[in-house]
């Protein structure tokens, strides 16, 4: 997303929108200007030889505000603050209920799970573990709705088989 392009004397705004709104608070729990100071935060953010560096001559060093935060913010702290807005939670929670399920969970059923993801800090883990021992996640109307990606078909056909198939042969296999 172009966060190796982002530099102090021109931030790029790219990695922190999708962050935003993409992995962690969906549309409309962020404003422009957020996005603008969270983009000062991971500049310097970048790679080399395909291993995550932070070039710290290429970091804006200023005092920025993200979600009412304010102060010398880098990208962990962004990351911090991004995780301690219940809209986070709530975000990740239906989109791991989405996923599994196959459907959008009841408010009250969403509510429930991104207040449990939240006080485990966000232990994944835990929550699937939660989500497959709940009786509800086999209910009627769930089970059998979620239809399964070609790719996730032929990923899991050669695991339980054992098979040690080659990514490419996969990826042509869903064509």
């Amino acid at each position: 997303l172009d966060n190796n392009l982002n530099v102090r004397a021109h931030p790029n705004e790219n990695w922190a929108r999708e962050l935003m709104e993409l992995f962690t608070l969906g549309e409309g729990n962020y404003t422009e200007d957020d996005i603008k100071e969270a983009a000062r935060a991971f500049t310097g953010w970048t790679e080399h030889e395909h291993a995550f560096r932070i070039d710290r001559t290429q970091h804006d060093y200023g005092v920025k505000e993200v979600l009412g935060v304010h102060g010398n913010l880098d990208g962990d702290l962004v990351a911090d603050v991004l995780l301690a807005q219940p809209a986070c939670a709530e975000w990740l929670a239906w989109k791991l209920l989405t996923y599994f399920e196959g459907s959008a969970p009841a408010p009250e059923r969403l509510a429930d799970y991104a207040q449990s993801l939240r006080a485990r800090l966000y232990d994944v883990a835990q929550f699937l573990r939660r989500l497959f021992l709940d009786d509800a996640f086999y209910r009627d109307e769930i089970v059998g709705a979620r239809v399964t990606g070609p790719i996730d078909y032929l990923v899991g056909a050669a695991r339980r088989s054992g098979a040690d198939v080659p990514p490419q042969m996969i990826y042509a296999g869903a064509e």
